[in-house]
């Protein structure tokens, strides 16, 4: 993953916005953005709300991401 895109995975959690995140293994989420954080395996992961329960993915297991909230930054990351 580039820097840039980690920077609009932080945009992501900055602004909480509702996303898409799709996987290399084809498993998809839809929530709330909230933070990156590690998990206990100590991979950096985006942290999102789906159906009210926390989520961790690590981040070297993103395919894309769509960003469902309109915003002037960014719609669609391909990782």
């Amino acid at each position: 993953m580039t820097c840039d895109d980690h920077d609009f995975i932080e945009i992501a959690c900055l602004y909480n916005y509702s996303i898409k995140v799709t996987t290399r293994s084809a498993d998809n989420y839809q929530g709330r953005a909230l933070d990156t954080q590690y998990n206990q395996q100590r991979q950096q992961c985006i942290c999102i709300i789906c159906d009210e329960q926390p989520i961790l993915i690590e981040l070297d297991t993103i395919a894309e991401i769509h960003v469902l909230t309109p915003n002037p930054h960014f719609s669609y990351l391909r990782v």
